[in-house]
């Protein structure tokens, strides 16, 4: 048999792709052990990351168990797929303060007793919703790895999946609260919005690879998506308020803000730049997320701490009896969830993902126990401290009032239906109940089911 010859070409070749592949080999391997030496005696993993890819593959694989991890190493990671999706994590200091400006009003007290009536309108029929579901039989612990813990149920009540139901009713609420239902395009419902919206969120823990298929492929077309709808919501809500209609939601207001400015200039310092209705359009889609992935996180919440502490649930039912009477006959009123549900407010300040900021054992070293009271002035030890939750100074959320407001409303309106019959903050027990997940937000794992 003839042997076969190779080219001086083809063997430099060769030769050459070997040194590269045995250089870069040696590289990563002396790399490597050099990460491995510095580390030491640094809480983290014991083995070093992938090469080039880090702790993608950990993070994609299991999130929960990745970022309870570094939650307990104390360290922060960023995976950032976020940038192709949102906007204000990525302006520029100037830009950012110049709308930062322009939203302030957006959360006036004036603006919030608007958004106030339509959540209580639709938690309202929402909770009624879920009494009818659970009067006939309704099991949402069928069909899931829990089934065979379902409780054994009296007639006329059922088991609810808090975590799911919150969701929709959020997503409800936060659709209305936020563009407006009659801003919406034509065609395009609050379950069309939010199918959109779901393959957005699910971009944030997936693989960074933006191919056609891929999950962050998906969320970037539905990023795009969204972005035309709320572009024609800007347009849809910009003709409303020149007809001279009342302002309903977070963009109407912001519009309405705006056409302040353009009829009357001296409104506007001298350095005060317009916001352009593509920025209003970025910026309503980002507290979309920051609304409805945080407020469901903070609803289940809820439910999932006042399962376990039936005081929290008798002081809650004691302050509210004392505002609104036995029956609570008096209509809940936006003064009395800004102002005097005191405890109801303190009740639900209750999140699970702030850490650092808000544990701080040089004024109390019992932060892990569940005791709204000591935020309780003057007596309490943080009565009179600084509370980070919601960021403080100029790095205050704009949207504090707006999402206390709204977990107080439906707090309140739990502690009515148990008061009026029909809920008893009955936790359905499981081996996750007390396991907390991230995904992005924070949950335990098992969604919270409750008997109603």
């Amino acid at each position: 048999m003839a042997a076969v010859s190779t080219s001086p070409t083809a063997a430099a070749a060769a030769t050459a792709a070997a040194v590269v592949v045995a250089t870069v080999g040696y590289w990563l391997v002396a790399e490597q052990r050099s990460i491995a030496r510095k580390s030491r005696g640094i809480p983290g993993p014991s083995l070093p990351m992938i090469p080039f890819f880090g702790s993608i593959f950990k993070v994609v694989s299991n999130p929960f168990d990745f970022y309870a991890k570094q939650e307990a190493m104390g360290q922060l990671f960023l995976l950032d797929n976020a940038r192709p999706l949102f906007t204000i994590p990525y302006l520029d200091a100037s830009t950012h303060m110049r709308i930062r400006k322009s939203a302030l009003p957006l959360f006036a007290p004036g603006a919030l007793t608007s958004y106030i009536t339509g959540w209580e309108r639709e938690m309202r029929e929402t909770i009624e919703s879920w009494v009818a579901a659970a009067s006939t039989g309704s099991d949402d612990m069928k069909g899931t790895e829990y089934e065979a813990l379902a409780p054994k149920l009296p007639a006329g009540a059922g088991v609810l999946h808090m975590r799911t139901r919150l969701h929709i009713m959020t997503m409800n609420a936060s659709v209305q609260a936020l563009v407006g239902v009659r801003n919406l395009p034509a065609g395009v419902t609050v379950e069309i919005f939010a199918a959109e919206y779901s393959k957005l969120n699910a971009g944030l823990l997936s693989l960074p690879v933006n191919l056609p298929g891929t999950p962050l492929n998906a969320a970037i077309k539905a990023r795009k998506t969204l972005s035309v709808w709320l572009h024609d919501a800007v347009a849809s809500s910009r003709d409303r308020i020149n007809r001279g209609e009342e302002p309903e939601s977070v963009l109407d207001q912001w519009i309405f803000s705006l056409k302040q400015l353009e009829e009357d200039p001296s409104r506007r310092s001298a350095k005060q730049q317009p916001v352009s209705d593509q920025e209003v359009t970025d910026i309503i889609l980002d507290f979309f997320f920051a609304a409805q992935d945080a407020t469901v996180s903070g609803m289940t919440s809820l439910y999932h701490v006042l399962g376990d502490f039936p005081d929290a649930v008798r002081k809650l039912v004691d302050e509210h009896v004392e505002l609104r009477g036995p029956r609570l006959e008096k209509p809940l009123t936006t003064d009395m969830i800004q102002h005097e549900l005191q405890y109801t407010r303190r009740g639900t300040i209750v999140i699970p993902s702030i850490l650092h900021g808000s544990r701080n054992t040089a004024i109390d070293e019992t932060f892990d126990r569940f005791d709204p009271d000591r935020l309780n002035p003057p007596t309490g030890p943080y009565s009179d401290k600084p509370y980070w939750t919601f960021g403080a100074g100029k790095h205050l959320c704009l949207g504090k009032d707006y999402a206390v407001s709204q977990l107080v409303l439906h707090l309140s309106l739990m502690i009515e239906r148990h008061v009026l019959g029909g809920f008893h903050f009955q936790r359905c027990a499981t081996p996750d109940d007390h396991v907390d997940i991230f995904g992005p937000s924070v949950f335990p794992k098992d969604g919270a089911y409750f008997v109603w």
